[in-house]
């Protein structure tokens, strides 16, 4: 699958299979420090937008594959009384479901 850019006249063709599958060995590359690292990064950034605590309803994903997991995050909006959605792929695999979480 490949993905034109978003500039006019002859801008460089992205081939997004080959992207998605450098991302995910450069996930997979990270070691446990590193993987604890990048979720306490993506909690901070997450907790700290404007986007997040103007927001009622929170989607979350499970991580897979080397994701980063948002579990730091989530937790921090059970704290405020988020409203939680949780992701998942569902058959068709191209269509996502979401389901609502019960605060533990």
């Amino acid at each position: 699958m490949s993905h034109q850019g978003l500039f006019a006249g002859g801008a460089p063709t992205i081939d997004l299979r080959k992207l998605r599958r450098q991302i995910r060995q450069q996930r997979r590359q990270l070691d446990p420090l590193q993987q604890k690292r990048a979720a306490n990064r993506l909690c901070k950034n997450i907790t700290n937008s404007t986007v997040f605590q103007r927001s009622r309803h929170i989607a979350f994903y499970l991580p897979s594959d080397g994701e980063i997991d948002p579990t730091l995050a989530l937790e921090e909006a059970c704290r405020r009384k988020k409203n939680l959605l949780l992701t998942g792929a569902r058959p068709p695999l191209s269509a996502i479901a979401f389901c609502t979480l019960q605060a533990w």
